[in-house]
């Protein structure tokens, strides 16, 4: 079990590791991660994956859920468009 506030490190992708300290809040443990290593937007959703002694910190992957009902909306604005497109063979070949 680690320590409240053993010493770890991060890795920089600039300037090499950067060390930092582990606490604890509430029940969970969390690190400090100096600003020369920190994400730009503070609300950055993150996902933390293990791999032996190593901590995996990134940014998540966006979510498509919801997107279709989004496009949805948009279905209003193009009502009246429609694309006029020759048939396939009579279109001009590269």
């Amino acid at each position: 079990m680690l320590e409240d506030a053993i010493t770890s490190r991060i890795v920089n992708r600039g300037d090499g590791p950067v060390r930092t300290r582990l606490f604890r809040d509430g029940n969970s443990q969390a690190v400090r991660i100096p600003s020369a290593v920190a994400f730009a937007d503070v609300e950055t959703e993150v996902e933390i994956e293990r791999r032996g002694d190593e901590l995996i910190v990134r940014p998540t992957k966006r979510k498509l859920t919801g997107l279709g009902a989004e496009f949805r909306k948009l279905r209003r604005h193009f009502a009246g468009f429609r694309r006029h497109q020759p048939p396939a063979d009579r279109r001009a070949l590269p």
